[in-house]
């Protein structure tokens, strides 16, 4: 007869042989391991202080708190892990790949910020900012999940930082007019917190070094990430724990609306990851629901077809990864993507034809901010990029992702009389005036309830009259669709821009800068 510890070890065995069993192939159960390496690499490298490392750590930890990320300065000696090679790469840095769904734990990311531009505060936080962003797009995230709120487009700013890649290398980053995406982007320019958030690169880096080094926003702002990168961080975890939030494409035929291959967004759990400067989303509960697919077009003619089940006024966004995860496959395609209805008609996209060829930085193709307008049935096309002839000549692997956003928000405003901004007038308030009387203050501050910079009767008989009143809470829902025609796309500013757009859009981005 087995013994009870050989059958406990035989069912744990046979249950952890299960799970992996379910899991989807490079799925990663483990924490995310980071170690980051001040070491010089060259003799004239500079020296981090403890303090420098201490303060890069710190931020980065809180940038990533909302999510399974260890940090650590001590090299591990087994399991997979990420380096961060600080004082190595070219100039602010680069990453090795952008890896969606963080499939290879063990990938790295150079940061190079030149001590000798920059104060020592802004310093500190320049190594920070760019060390969670070349993080970031180790485990998938792109420059255009920095763009929000979730809901508002494109950001107003003139241009948005893209990659030049060359030969596969990155050399140079630069500015181009805001229409990059093919077909432009017709929806609203209005994603105003863009700036604050991590992944955004174009108030970073200006055009060359010198207006990096003259903007003090650029180099002290303490930034963090917007909605679109917590929902695929959020995603990157529970999609490894969730069978259905990542799903294969189903064998066989699946290249017209009758043969469409079902797909269910599945609950996301997406914490709110908004910090000062204030932003939007600030103390939001954010609802998101979620879907995965590995695909593959493996015929040059091919066309795979999904559907879902959609609402009228529903926020979507759909995105074919490819072009970017270069270093996860061998092949991949420079995709396009196609929303249609359930009588088979493309989906109204703030005017046009719901379909994009390329989105921000590569070859991806993503619907964005798309707003669904009936209750049904819809059907995604994903097929590779056409010759002049409209024939697709591409093949490999993709993912599709899907993701529905809604968020709640409740304000809360404070009474005046509320001393210690608890939500009530009540004897905590008094007892503060209480034992503060006679106190000369600022005006308005502690028990000042009249603002005449003394703590007297006269702040007790406000306390007094409004003795259990309470805060206001107002919620709010969103976001909603918006009504009238989208903001209009801004123009490129010259010929040479232009000439640079139609020149990236065909490169293939395989390091991510």
């Amino acid at each position: 007869m087995l013994s009870r510890t050989l059958r406990l070890r035989r069912t744990l065995c046979a249950s952890v042989l299960l799970l992996a069993a379910l899991l989807p192939a490079h799925a990663v159960l483990a924490t995310q391991v980071v170690y980051l390496n001040f070491d010089r690499t060259g003799g004239d490298d500079y020296l981090y202080s403890q303090f420098e490392m201490d303060s890069i750590q710190t931020r980065m930890e809180a940038d990533f708190s909302a999510f399974d990320f260890n940090f650590t300065r001590t090299e591990p000696t087994a399991g997979e892990y990420s380096t961060l090679f600080f004082n190595d790469g070219p100039a602010f840095g680069v990453a090795e790949a952008i890896d969606f769904r963080n499939q290879n734990p063990s990938d790295n990311a150079r940061i190079n910020i030149d001590p000798d531009e920059f104060p020592p505060g802004d310093f500190i936080t320049m190594s920070a900012n760019i060390g969670s962003r070349k993080l970031g797009q180790l485990v998938g995230l792109t420059h255009r999940d920095s763009l929000g709120p979730i809901g508002e487009g494109f950001s107003p700013d003139p241009g948005f930082l893209a990659e030049k890649i060359v030969n596969n290398l990155v050399i140079g980053e630069f500015l181009l007019p805001q229409p990059f995406p093919n077909p432009p982007y017709p929806g609203s320019y209005n994603a105003t917190e863009t700036p604050n958030h991590l992944m955004e690169t174009s108030a970073v880096f200006g055009v060359d070094m010198t207006e990096v080094i003259q903007d003090p926003n650029a180099r002290t702002a303490n930034r963090y990430f917007g909605a679109r990168s917590a929902t695929k961080l959020a995603f990157n975890e529970q999609s490894v724990t969730n069978p259905g939030l990542l799903v294969s494409e189903t064998a066989g035929l699946k290249q017209s609306f009758a043969t469409a291959q079902p797909i269910t967004l599945q609950s996301l759990s997406v914490p709110d990851t908004i910090e000062d400067p204030p932003g939007r989303f600030i103390e939001n509960t954010f609802f998101v629901d979620a879907v995965a697919v590995t695909g593959e077009i493996s015929s040059v003619l091919q066309k795979d077809y999904y559907s879902f089940d959609g609402t009228a006024g529903e926020l979507i966004n759909i995105e074919v990864i490819s072009d970017s995860i270069s270093e996860t496959y061998d092949n991949t395609i420079d995709s396009r993507v196609m929303l249609f209805d359930e009588n088979g008609q493309l989906v109204d996209y703030y005017g046009t034809d719901a379909l994009n060829n390329d989105a921000l930085e590569s070859g991806d193709s993503i619907l964005f901010d798309l707003y669904l307008p009936d209750t049904g049935k819809y059907y995604i096309r994903v097929d590779a990029e056409s010759d002049i002839n409209g024939n697709a000549t591409d093949t490999g692997n993709y993912e599709l992702f899907v993701y529905n956003f809604a968020y709640e928000s409740v304000e809360t405003i404070y009474s005046d009389f509320d001393i210690d901004q608890n939500g009530r007038v009540d004897m905590i308030d008094y007892t503060i005036w209480r034992d503060t009387e006679g106190d000369i203050v600022p005006p308005g501050t502690g028990a000042d309830l009249d603002d005449n910079g003394k703590i007297d009767l006269l702040d007790y008989e406000k306390w007094a009259l409004n003795y259990g009143s309470e805060a206001l809470l107002i919620t709010t829902t969103g976001p909603t669709a918006p009504v009238g025609p989208a903001t209009t796309v801004p123009e490129p500013a010259s010929a040479l821009l232009a000439g640079l757009l139609l020149g990236v859009a065909g490169l293939n981005a395989r390091r991510a800068s």
